[in-house]
Formats: structure tokens, sequence, C-alpha cells
């Protein structure tokens, strides 16, 4: 054994005898001993043990021999970094992997994809899973992440794996002695992008230009009430006041906290643990500290029992989380509308302190007095995993996997509004108050038989595997109301008025079948050949049309094991290369529930008998047994080198997707008079995707001094080969046409600015009904040529919000104790508008600081049109039509997260109980480019800003290990 810096003795060795010195990921070295009293011994890299391990669907393969699409990557470098869900972390760490956050609220997720495709299956250690139950996961817990793109990878899962998955497997016990470790943080964060709102001084003199440009004589706020806002001498004035509403409604910092505590370790007898908990509190940015609150508890336990003269591996693994928000009880739409949008010359309160009676108002319905939005989501999961490598028939293992989850989600909310009152004390009406109580629960059980037969003989290895996979779900959910409720102090259904009493519920049940086949075979880790199958059978569709077959087919040539390529591996310039091709079907579910049987609907308010309300029946929709699974081609072509003695990493694929058998409504002359839809029925659409994905690592060391750096990106574009729901007419005009088009953003008019005088506005054609055109108006242009601005001028134009094009840079550096670690992550052109109150349609809705670069004979290079009082001036000439005036790229480069700290582990090695201990400073968010940062964050997933905004945040970090 050597010490933290690999020094040792050898007490008791002899001059002539010989050591064996080895060490995991190196070679093992076999030295004798001379009489030199100094021995200095360095080992090299075992290509061989550091080909790594890859975890893949009902087993594992390794990163030489796969064939697949599989990125694998360990979360050690996001578990620390003040997330709140392991997806964030992962944003722009692994190619193929894209990610886009929907809001900045404390516990909201985020939406990801694989390859530009729809929500990916989540499998954790083995089962399938929720993605709330992946949202959910400590990054602390996880031992290793696969991400499987391809057919080869993902069609042993059938149906449910045509969008890719995220397979997860987390920590387990480790032989030697117990290891505990704790990990605590605090953290402080802040909106990353904030746009400023205007001062009552800019809107009222804003609203002045308006007037006087719209040819109003008398100004809109006299000299009076404008010295009144510059002195601030009126401060509860209706009109005359100057409020800053951010600073009323909202703190400067969030504060948040973390604990992690886990311990794992083995005995001697076979036995292996790993326990954790872990605890997540994170404040909002509200002063009223009830709104958006968040809180997570977890807890894991993985235990397994080796009995090795048997050859039998049982584990049982224990896991469960209980979330706690409480979302804004008016939604955070409307309350960030409103906090946006409220005029900063209104007072929000009297005098006597009380709210003030302003029809917008955001701290009446942020007060705890305007209600509450509780929501606890809970699950618990056992699963049993039981292995017998059979000791009397060499390489033949069988397994069982039970699984079973309970999940069940609680939501009350108690609706109001806190006291408004006008300027004499009379109290302003509101009975609109309400209370809803809402529930649901879950149950999933799956259970599946694993049996893989693996053989070597000389140059040759073959496995054979076989699975049966049998999964049921159900669930049933509740809720109940009441309204017009005399106090908030009696918030229970009882407290309302009977006469308002409502409720429903609902129940579902469905189940799967599935048949997994596998046989790979490689000569010499040199060729491989893989082949997978799984046959399912789904409720989802009539008997007749229930099975579907999804196969797939890889090869995989290591063309560095080649006799003709030692001349570049001997000297270690190409140390590895392998190109891999695979082509598969896949499955996917669709249509309507039960479409092939026929239902009735239940109408609770049917009929009237006797005054009374009478529950009835209605038919259902119209059946028919033509249609099935949809099918996905998936096509992949990669390539994986290193370089220099592995110091340089690339891995490189092409791939492509081809969906078909959608399922449509046929459009008929006979809809009408049958008075409902035709039947679903398979339709002759086909959709296409495809991409390029990459990336590039370089790792090296140079004396104390360890780094390294890599770089990926993932591209896609799509399109309808043919879509059967189509309209003809729109088919047949290439602008307006959806196939055979490339992704784009949306159709607009094309501008050519602002007008600048009278001339231009006299001289170019026109809306029809934009009579009233002046200077500083928005100029859209006549792209067709037809001597008018109509609808027929619409262009394509952007891309998708949805980045078509995303990549990462990260870095991690170390030097004597020191380490700094970073990501910088950005996307491509992808387009977002300036809605609503982003445009200031009129001085009425006018609220940005920015919307004070307006147009005047004196600022004509204004960003912004010309201000009018006038609601909707010109049919919407400037704000209501859309024109790409309003589109702006929100291509960003953002540094996602860093963390720089000190490993005290060498300095701490003589103190008695602790094996290490480390302290950072994280980040994230911390640093971002775009165009659109002037109006929001790019990546907040709305186009008006009424929402969360994405959080900047920075966290101190202590990791403790006894």
């Amino acid at each position: 054994m050597t010490d933290i810096d690999g020094n040792f003795s050898l007490p008791g060795v002899k001059v002539g005898q010989t050591i064996e010195v080895a060490y995991v990921g190196y070679a093992t070295r076999q030295i004798k001993l001379t009489d030199q009293n100094k021995l200095t011994i360095t080992l090299k890299e075992d290509e061989k043990l550091l080909d790594e391990v890859v975890v893949v669907g009902y087993g594992t393969t390794s990163t030489r021999k796969s064939v697949g699409a599989v990125t694998s990557l360990k979360t050690d470098k996001i578990e620390e970094l003040p997330f709140t869900n392991v997806a964030q972390g992962l944003q722009g760490r692994t190619p193929g992997l894209v990610i886009q956050g929907q809001s900045g609220a404390p516990g909201s997720p985020v939406t990801v994809s694989i390859r530009g495709g729809g929500t990916p299956l989540y499998i954790i250690d083995g089962v399938i899973r929720n993605a709330s139950d992946f949202n959910a996961l400590t990054a602390s817990d996880i031992d290793k992440i696969s991400v499987l793109k391809d057919a080869s990878a993902t069609a042993v899962y059938g149906s449910r794996a045509g969008d890719g998955i995220i397979m997860v497997t987390t920590k387990r016990g480790r032989s030697g002695k117990l290891n505990i470790q704790y990990t605590a943080d605090v953290s402080a964060s802040r909106p990353a992008i904030f746009p400023d709102k205007m001062n009552a001084l800019e809107y009222v003199t804003a609203v002045n230009d308006a007037a006087k440009y719209d040819g109003i004589a008398k100004p809109i706020y006299t000299e009076e009430q404008i010295e009144k806002i510059r002195t601030g001498s009126d401060p509860y004035g209706r009109i005359t006041a100057n409020t800053d509403w951010h600073d009323l409604a909202l703190n400067k910092y969030a504060i948040g906290t973390r604990h992690n505590l886990s311990l794992s370790g083995s005995s001697d007898n076979g036995l292996s643990y790993f326990a954790s908990a872990g605890y997540l509190s994170q404040n909002s940015l509200f002063k009223m500290k009830h709104n958006n609150h968040y809180e997570r508890f977890n807890m894991r336990s993985n235990v397994t029992a080796r009995f090795e003269e048997t050859g039998l591996e049982l584990s049982l693994n224990v896991d469960g989380a209980v979330e706690q928000k409480s979302p804004t009880v008016w939604g955070d739409y409307t309350v960030w509308s409103q906090l946006q949008n409220v005029k900063p010359n209104y007072a929000a309160f009297n005098p006597d302190g009380t709210y003030s009676s302003i029809s917008i108002h955001p701290l009446v319905i942020l007060d705890k007095l305007a209600g509450y939005d509780n929501e606890r989501d809970k699950h618990f999961n056992v699963q049993l995993n039981a292995k017998w490598d059979i000791p009397y028939v060499k390489g033949l293992t069988v397994g069982a996997l039970g699984n079973i989850r309970y999940g069940d989600w609680n939501n009350k909310v108690f609706q109001t509004k806190a006291p408004q009152f006008q300027p004499n004390g009379e109290k302003v009406p509101y009975d609109s108050n309400s209370l809803r109580l809402n529930y649901a629960t879950s149950t999933q059980k799956s259970l599946d038989f694993n049996v893989i037969y693996a053989r070597e003989f000389g140059n040759h290895s073959f496995e054979i595997q076989g699975v049966t996979s049998y999964f049921r779900e159900d669930g049933s959910s509740f809720w109940a109301s009441r309204e017009k409720y005399q106090s908030p102090l009696f918030d229970q259904l009882f407290g309302g008025d009977p006469e308002t009493q409502k409720n429903d519920g609902s129940a579902y049940e469905l189940a799967r079948m599935g048949y997994v086949g596998r046989l790979k075979y490689d000569y010499a880790s040199k060729y491989m050949l893989e082949f997978n199958f799984r046959v399912d059978q789904s409720d989802n569709f009539p008997p007749s049309n229930r099975t579907g077959f999804f196969p797939s087919a890889g090869l995989a040539w290591v063309i560095s094991s080649e006799p003709f390529m030692q001349s570049l591996t001997k000297d270690g310039y190409l140390s590895f290369f392998k190109l891999r091709s695979n082509f598969g079907i896949v499955g996917l579910e669709g249509g309507d529930r039960y479409g092939y049987m026929p239902t009735y609907n239940l109408i609770s308010q049917s009929w009237v008998i006797d005054g009374k309300l009478v529950t009835g029946f209605r038919e259902g929709s119209l059946v028919s047994d033509n249609f099935t699974w949809y099918t996905r081609q998936v096509f992949d072509l990669g390539a994986d080198a290193t370089f220099l003695n592995d110091r340089l990493s690339l891995m490189l694929d092409y791939y492509y997707y081809r969906t078909t058998g959608y399922l449509i409504s046929p459009k008929s002359r006979y809809t009408t008079p049958l008075g409902k839809s035709l039947p679903q029925v398979k339709s002759q659409s086909a959709h296409r995707r495809a991409g390029l994905e990459a990336s590039l690592r370089w790792k090296d060391r140079a004396g104390d001094f360890n780094y390294d750096l890599g770089f990926n990106f993932t591209t896609f574009n799509e399109l309808w080969e043919k879509n059967e729901a189509e309209p003809e007419s729109d088919l047949k005009d290439p602008n307006k046409r959806i196939t055979h088009v490339k992704n784009y953003y949306g159709r607009a008019y094309k501008t050519n600015g602002l007008y600048q005088d009278i001339d231009q506005i006299l001289n170019n054609p026109r809306r029809e009904s934009s009579r009233e055109l002046k200077p500083g108006d928005i100029f859209l242009v006549d792209m067709n040529g037809d001597g008018k601005v109509d609808g027929e001028d619409f262009q394509r134009i952007g891309q998708p919000t949805f980045p078509a094009f995303s990549y990462g840079f990260d870095f991690n550096l170390e030097y004597k104790g020191f380490f700094l670690d970073a990501l910088f992550q950005g996307t491509g052109s992808r387009y977002r508008q300036l809605r609503e109150f982003m445009r200031g349609t009129n001085t009425e809705y006018i609220t940005y600081s920015f919307q004070t670069d307006y147009w005047t004979p004196e600022n004509r290079g204004a960003a912004f049109p010309r201000l009018s009082t006038i609601q909707n001036v010109n049919s919407g000439n400037n704000y209501t039509v859309s024109s790409d005036f309003w589109y702006r790229d929100a291509a960003y480069l953002r540094l996602k997260s860093f963390q720089f700290g000190y490993d005290f582990t060498k300095l701490l090695r003589d103190v008695k109980g602790i094996s290490g201990a480390k302290l950072s400073l994280a980040g994230t968010n911390v640093l971002t480019f775009s165009k659109v940062n002037e109006f929001f964050d790019p990546e907040l997933n709305d186009d008006a800003g009424y929402a969360y905004p994405p959080q900047k945040t920075f966290s101190v970090i202590l990791n403790l290990s006894f």
C-alpha cells in the first residue's frame, strides 16, 4: 500500500525477491529488487482495463465493443453544482442530448430531447421510470448515465424507446471499509437576465410624446403632475406616484440550501451496501416567501448480497422522494404579467398602509391573504433483482427483476385576493374566492426474466440473450371544489357555498408485454456484429394489430487492430479507431385510447327531469381497427477514435430517422351529416429527421498540472416527406406548404424598418386597412409584387425556438489540490418573438426601459415604432399583425457552470477519522451572451416574458469524507 503521494516502503522484503505492483486502470508490473535504497516505479495504462463498461438495455457492453451510438458520462462534475435537478446539470455536456430550460422557478423541470426527438424513455437501474422520478434524483446518488440514441441500443425497449433512452445506474457499495460522504451547500440566486421597468417619469414623458404625435393638443399628464412625480412629493397619488414594483415584490437574492449524506461499503461475507439521504430547499425571489418555495427529500438504499459458492447475487433497491411546492396561487403568467405591466405612476398603498384599489396590483395576488397553492408529490419504489451464474453450465446466467412503484399527488388551492381599499377607506368588494382539492395516485408493476449465454472460443466470442418483460400501470384521480367563501379562515370544503360545489374523478389502466432477443458476436475484439429484436404487445391497439416487431442490426470494425495500421499505432499516433453502423426499426404508440372499441361517454348533466339534472350517456367516437404502431426507421453511421496515446479522443455520428404510420381522422363530406369526425386510420404520412453530432476531448498533464478539455455539438433538421393532414390548397402553394420544407420559426410579413417620411408611405404598397400611416410606423413589404400588402406576402422566417444546433465546451483543471471546472453551453440560430407588452402596443401597455427607444422625428434610428395613445392603430399595422420586425434571433452562449475550490485531503492525512475534505465556490448561468439579453433571458420559454426568470446562482460547497 502507498500513501496519498504514492510513497511506500518494503519492510521484510529481501534483495533478489520479486514484487508485484498493481493499480486499477494500469498494467500490473513485476519488478526484481536490487540493492538500491530508492525505487521509482511508473505504471502504464492498461488498454483492456480502461475499456469502459457501458450500461445498455438489459445488459452491458464496452466502449471498444459497442456497435451503437451510446454516450456514457459520470456525474462527478455536476453532483455538487447548485442545480435543482439532474437534467439541468447535463445541459451541454454530451452530444445528442438537447436540453432547454422552461422556467427558473424552484423545482421546475426542463425539456429533454435526444437528437431533436420527443420525450425520451427514462430507465433507472434497469426499470422504466417516470420523467418526474429522473428529475427528483439526487446527482450524488448516480454512478453513471448512458444516453442511448440509435436503434441498436434502443430497439430492445420497442414501443417506448422511439425517442431514445436515458439510462441511469445508481451507486453500489464498493469493496473496503465503511465510507461516509457528506455534502452541504448554501446558495444565493437572482435572475440571470431581467429587463428594467420604466420609472414613472419615463412613462408619463412617453405618453405625452405619443399624444402630441397623435395630434392631441392637451397633454395627458400636466406639468403639475409631472413635477409631483419628479420630486416624489405625492407617493400616494393615484397617478402621481413613482413606485418601484420590483423592489416591493422581489428580494435581491433567493437563498437555498442542500444536504446529502451517504454511506457505502462491504463486508467480508459478500454483502455490499449504499445508502443515502438528501434534502434540498430553495426559496423564491418573492418577498412573500410562501410563493414558489420548493423542498425535496430523497432517500435510497441499495443492498447486494453475493454468494460466491453458488454464483447467486441478490439485490434489494429501495428509493423514494417527496417534493413539496408552493406555486403562486394565481399562476406564474398572471403574477409576472401584472408585475411587469402595472404602471409605475400608480401607488401601491393608501396613506394608511392598505393596498390601493388599482385593478392590476401584483402585491394583492402575492400576499399571503390571497391564498395558497400547496402541492406535494411523492413516490416510493422497491426493486428486487436476482442473478444466478449457474455453476453447472459455464457462461449461462439467468435473472429476474421485479419492481413496484407507488406514487401520489396532492394539491390544495385556495384562491382569493388580499383586501384593497379606496382612498376614502371603503373596501373594494371581491367574492370570487374558491377552494379546490386535487388528488391522484398511480401504481406501476413490472417483471422481467432474463437468460444470457456467453462463451469465448479462442478469438471467437458470442452472447445470446432472451428477455420477457411485463408492465402494468393503473391510477385514479379525484377533485372537488367550492366557491364564495366568507373568510379565508375557513379554507376547507365545508366553508364554501354548497350550491357551488363541484367534483369529478377518473381512472385508467394499461398493460404491455414484450419479448426481447439479442445475439452478439465478435472476432478478436476487432469485428463485432449485433442483432436485437423486441416483440411488443400493447392494449392500445385492436387484437389484430396489437403485436409489433422491432429489429435492429449493427456492425463495428476496429480498424486500429489491423496489421496495416501498425505503423500508426506502434508509435502512439493512433491509439484506437473504430467504425460502426447500424439500422433498425423502433415503435411508437399513438392514437385514441380504445379507439378500436365502441364506447359511451358519461355526461354528468345530460337531462333535466322534474327540474333536476340527471346523468346520461352519449355515444363515443366512431371506431376503426385499421391502426397500429407508428414505426421509425433509424440509421446511424459513426466513428470512435483516440490519438496520441489516448490523450485526444473523437466521436462522430451521422443519424437519420424516418417515421411512418401516423394516424389521422380523414376529412370527408360525410363528417358533417354524421355529426362527428371519422375514426382514426393509418395514413401514408412520413416524417424525416437527420443530423450530425460529435465530441472532441483532450486529456493530459504537465508535472503537477492536470487538464481536460472537451467540445461537443449536436445538429439536426427535419421535414415532412408526406403529410396527409395538410390541406391541398396549402400543399399547392409553395409559400405555405409544410411538406418538403425544413423547419422554420413562423410565417410573417417581411419589413423594411420604419417609415421615415411621407414619400415612403405614398410611394409603396401597404395594407388596405392601414389608412393613417405615419412616419415611425412599420414598413411592410409587398413581396409578391401585386401592388398591395396582404396575407399572400407572408414569408417563412427564422429557425425554430427549440435549438437545431447546440454545443458545449468544458474544461477541468487541477494543480496541487486546487481545481477549476467550467462549462460553456450555447445554441445556434433559434428565433423568439417580442409579444404583448414586450411590444408596447400603445401607451397603455408600455412598461420596459428598452421601450423608451421609440421613433420620433429626432430619433429616426429607433428600435421601436412610434408610440400612440390609440389602441390597434391602423388595424394593428405596428403591433398586431405578425412581422419579422418583432422576431429576434435568440442564439446564445452561456457560462453554464463553474466550480473553483481546494482539496484539503493531503493536508488532513494525519487527522484521524477524516479521509477527505473539499471546499469550493460554484456558480450557474454566470455569464450570458445573446442579442436578446435586453428583452428576456434567451432560455426563458415564454415570448411575453411572463414567467419566472432563469436564475444566476452562486454557491459555497463543503464536501467531507470519513
